[in-house]
């Protein structure tokens, strides 16, 4: 993540770790905060969001993850 997130991501943690029979024996799912922030003011909601799209389908692309 630390590679591909965009550069208005300052932040990124872990909050929640869930792992079942129920979604796989040797699978895991986690919960992962992104902190967004710009020095140049506030930031919008599309452009958050267009940057958040933009690092989901990087992360469909580089890691075996599901996103949901």
């Amino acid at each position: 993540i630390q590679e591909i997130k965009p550069k208005k991501v300052t932040d990124f943690f872990v909050f929640d770790e869930f792992k079942s029979d129920a979604i796989g024996e040797d699978k895991k799912s986690l919960g992962i905060a992104f902190i967004y922030n710009s020095h140049e003011g506030t930031l919008a909601d599309d452009e958050v969001n267009s940057s958040h799209d933009r690092l989901k389908r990087k992360l469909l692309e580089k890691l075996p993850v599901d996103i949901r």
